[in-house]
């Protein structure tokens, strides 16, 4: 199996359903630290030795 990096609308969906349980305490912290995702690339690390 390999790792499959989710579309940006599964990302939406999965943080729609989050912000849908949240308590109002909750949502309020959601509100002030939420960002706007993007997409980014990792570059190849370097080997450790």
């Amino acid at each position: 199996m390999t790792w499959q990096a989710l579309t940006e609308a599964e990302l939406r969906d999965y943080l729609n359903e989050a912000e849908v349980r949240m308590n109002p305490e909750q949502h309020q912290f959601w509100d002030m630290i939420k960002i706007t995702p993007e997409k980014w690339q990792q570059e190849p690390s370097l080997p450790l030795s």
